[in-house]
Formats: structure tokens, C-alpha cells, sequence
């Protein structure tokens, strides 16, 4: 990246890309010629002066990319950084997902099933619940539904 001019490549339209600013600083540059490259130029058109372009402005211009640079760096770090968060909770909700260990809990009728979330969660029972086994569960749920519905 040290010798990056700021232009890529488009394949598909086979032209240049850059941004605003590196299109506006390389124009600059570029001086008095203000031709597309469609026109022919003399000789002494084609040749660079040396007032084209001073060193500071140079220097300008490599600090302004570096930062940028580093901006996007940061910026893809971030995303990176929030999708790895978003995966994980993701991974997290599915482990922990209560409708599916009360679908595999045998022999409760679909009243029953519509009702227990509700009652995990007013017990406060989610991690306890998601721990045990499917006839634990099954046997936990019967208790406390004949019990509250009782």
C-alpha cells in the first residue's frame, strides 16, 4: 500500500475508479493540461514541468491516503468485529432456543406445549429447564402445570 496511487481497476467498464479527492488531486496535478486524452497534444504538451506538483503537496497527498487508509482499515475492522458478535448470538439463541427442548419433550398434548413457555420464564427456569432431560422436562412440566393449573 505504500506506493498506492488511489486508482483501481474496473474490469467490466475497462476504466479507472477512484475517489472524488484522488480524481480532484490527480487533475491537479496534472496542471494546465486539462484534456481528457481525446485530443492529440504536442511535445511540449506531454511533458511534465517541475511546477506541476511540488513535494508538499505530494506529501499532502500521501498523508490524506494513509489516513484514509486507516479509516477504512478501522472501518472493516468494526464490521468484522460486529458480525463475530452477531454469530455468536446467533449460536447462543440457538442453543438456548426453548421451543425446540419442549418439541422434543415426549408425550405433551399441544395445550400443554403453547403453555409452558410461559411458565419457564415466569419461574424463571430457562437455563434449568434447557438442562435437563426430555422425561426430567416432561415430568418438571406436568408437576408444575397441575400445580398452577390445579
Amino acid at each position: 500500500m505504500k506506493f498506492s496511487s488511489g486508482f483501481g481497476w474496473d474490469p467490466i467498464t475497462k476504466k479507472f475508479t477512484a475517489s472524488d479527492e484522488v480524481w480532484k488531486n490527480y487533475l491537479e496535478s496534472r496542471g494546465a493540461h486539462k484534456s481528457s486524452g481525446s485530443k492529440k497534444r504536442t511535445r511540449d504538451q506531454c511533458e511534465v514541468s517541475s511546477k506541476a506538483k511540488s513535494s508538499e503537496s505530494r506529501s499532502e497527498f500521501k498523508t490524506k491516503v494513509a489516513s484514509g487508509m486507516d479509516s477504512i482499515v478501522e472501518i472493516a475492522s468494526d464490521i468484522r468485529g460486529m458480525r463475530i458478535l452477531m454469530e455468536k448470538k446467533e449460536k447462543r439463541e440457538s442453543e438456548n432456543n426453548i421451543w425446540d427442548a419442549i418439541k422434543e419433550t415426549p408425550n405433551l398434548d399441544e395445550r400443554t406445549r403453547y403453555k409452558v413457555p410461559k411458565l419457564i420464564y415466569k419461574l424463571g427456569m430457562k437455563e434449568a429447564f434447557l438442562k435437563m432431560s426430555p422425561q426430567e422436562r416432561q415430568e418438571w412440566i406436568i408437576y408444575n402445570i397441575e400445580e398452577d393449573y390445579a
